[in-house]
C-alpha cells in the first residue's frame, strides 16, 4: 500500500532512540508539524516533518534523497535514514518523485493567502493546473508571504520535488533566484515585482499596457471626463503597478488634465470588498467633484457601484480583470485573459523543462506580451445612462464584509 494514502502513525520512542532526543521533544515536534494539517490520525509524512525530526534543512534532506549523501556526515546520514524508516517515508509518492529523474510536478509560487488580489492569483493557478493536467503534471503550490521570499529561495523547499517553477506576483530579484541555477530548474515568471531576465528564469509573460491606455482614452477623450480618481494598490517597487500609474499620468497629460496627487489617485491595501468600502468615503473626501472612478480591480469597482447606488449617486466607474461579476454589474473593464495566460505559462515551462533535460542548459531567455482586451460596458457611460445595482445584489457587500 502506498503511504501517500496512509496516515502517519508516530512511534515517538523509536524516533527518540534513533535521533537521541527525548520522546517528549519528538512528540512536541510532531504536534507542531501537525497544526493546520487534516486527518483524524494525522496526514502522510512530508519533507518538512522529516526535516524537523532529523534537525536538517529540507534542502539537505532533498540532497540526501536524491542520492547526494556526501552532503552530510555519515553519522547524520544514518540518523536521517532511521527517521525515514520510522516514518515509512521511502514508500511515499514524494520519495518516488525524489528518486525519479522526472518528477512530473511543477511548483506554483505566489503569495496566495496574503495576495492583494486573491481572485486574480487563484484564477491564474486554476488555468495553470488545468493545462498541467493535460500533460500529466501535478502542481505543488507554495504560498510565500511578502517578506519571506529570500528565506524561501535560500532553503529551496521544492528541491528534488519538481521539474520547474512558475512565479506569480512575487517580490523577488534575479540575485535571489541564483541558488536555483545549479539545480537546472527553469522558471517562468508572471507579474513578479521586478524584471527577471536571466537564468534560471527562461520566460517572462508581460501584460499589454496599451489596453489600459485605450480604456483611459475612452474615458478622457470619448466620454469627456475631466476630474478622475484612480484607485490602486501602492506601487512600491512593483514594475506592473508602476507602469499602470505611469500610463495613467501620461494619458492625463495627453488629455490636458492637470494631475493633483491628492485629488486624482488613492491607494488601498487589497482588492477586496472591505477595502472598497473603506476607500469609498475617502474618494469623495479627496475629490468631492470626481466625475469618473477608475478602479484597478473589478471587486473594488463593484463595491463602489453598490455604495454609489445606496446614496443615489450616478458616477461612472471602471474596473480591471473582467471577473464574472463584472458582467453582472455592467462594469467596463480590462480582460487579463488569465485562462490563456495560465495555459501559456505552463506550455513555456514545459518546453524549458524538456530543453534542460535534453541539453543540460537553460534555453535563451524570452519575453511574451500577453494580449489583454478592453471590455466596454455601461458603467463608464454618461451619468444619466448608468446602470443601477442588479436586483437582489445590494446585500452582497454585507455578505462580503462578514466573511
Amino acid at each position: 500500500m502506498d503511504s501517500s494514502s496512509e496516515k502517519t502513525t508516530i512511534d515517538f520512542d523509536r524516533i527518540a532512540s534513533a535521533t537521541g532526543m527525548e520522546a517528549g521533544k519528538v512528540a512536541a515536534i510532531y504536534q507542531s508539524w501537525l497544526q493546520g494539517k487534516r486527518g483524524k490520525n494525522g496526514p502522510a509524512a512530508d519533507l518538512k516533518l522529516v526535516s524537523m525530526l532529523s534537525d536538517l534543512s529540507t534542502a539537505t534532506v532533498s540532497y540526501y534523497l536524491n542520492g547526494k549523501k556526501g552532503s552530510i556526515s555519515q553519522e547524520r546520514g544514518e540518523t536521517l535514514q532511521k527517521v525515514l524508516e520510522c516514518l515509512h517515508y521511502s514508500r511515499s509518492v514524494a520519495a518516488r518523485k525524489l528518486r525519479s529523474k522526472e518528477k512530473k510536478s511543477i511548483a506554483f509560487v505566489s503569495p496566495l493567502s496574503e495576495s492583494p488580489s486573491p481572485e486574480f492569483s487563484l484564477a491564474l493557478l486554476k488555468s495553470v493546473k488545468e493545462e498541467a493536467k493535460k500533460y500529466g503534471y501535478y502542481v505543488d503550490v507554495f504560498d510565500v508571504e511578502e517578506g519571506e521570499e529570500a528565506s524561501f529561495f535560500a532553503n529551496l523547499p521544492f528541491l528534488g520535488m519538481v521539474d520547474g517553477i512558475i512565479l506569480s506576483s512575487i517580490c523577488v530579484d534575479n540575485g535571489m533566484l541564483q541558488p536555483i541555477v545549479e539545480h537546472k530548474l527553469p522558471i517562468v515568471d508572471f507579474h513578479s515585482w521586478e524584471k527577471l531576465d536571466r537564468a534560471p528564469v527562461t520566460d517572462s509573460i508581460i501584460p499589454q499596457n496599451s489596453v489600459f491606455s485605450q480604456l483611459l482614452t475612452h474615458l478622457f477623450l470619448e466620454c469627456g471626463y475631466r476630474n478622475p480618481i484612480l484607485v490602486s494598490l501602492p506601487p512600491k517597487n512593483n514594475i506592473t503597478r508602476k507602469k499602470k500609474i505611469e500610463v495613467y499620468l501620461e494619458e492625463l497629460d495627453r488629455s490636458g488634465i492637470p494631475f493633483d496627487p491628492d485629488r486624482n489617485i488613492i491607494y488601498i491595501n487589497r482588492h477586496d470588498i472591505i477595502e472598497g468600502k473603506k476607500a469609498y468615503p475617502e474618494i469623495f473626501r479627496r475629490n468631492p467633484d470626481v466625475d469618473v472612478i477608475i478602479c484597478l480591480s473589478d471587486l473594488i469597482a463593484m463595491t463602489v457601484l453598490v455604495e454609489l447606488n445606496a446614496e443615489g449617486r450616478r458616477i461612472p466607474v471602471t474596473g480591471y480583470d473582467n471577473l464574472d461579476i463584472s458582467e453582472l454589474f455592467g462594469i467596463t473593464t480590462i480582460d487579463q485573459n488569465l485562462a490563456d495566460t495560465g495555459r501559456m505559462a505552463f506550455e513555456k515551462l514545459y518546453y524549458a523543462i524538456r530543453f534542460v533535460q535534453k541539453n543540460g542548459t537553460y534555453p535563451a531567455y524570452s519575453e511574451t506580451v500577453m494580449d489583454l482586451k478592453f471590455v466596454k460596458r455601461t458603467s463608464s457611460l454618461k451619468k444619466q445612462s448608468l446602470p443601477v445595482v442588479p436586483p437582489g445584489h445590494a446585500g452582497i457587500l454585507s455578505q462580503g464584509t462578514n466573511r
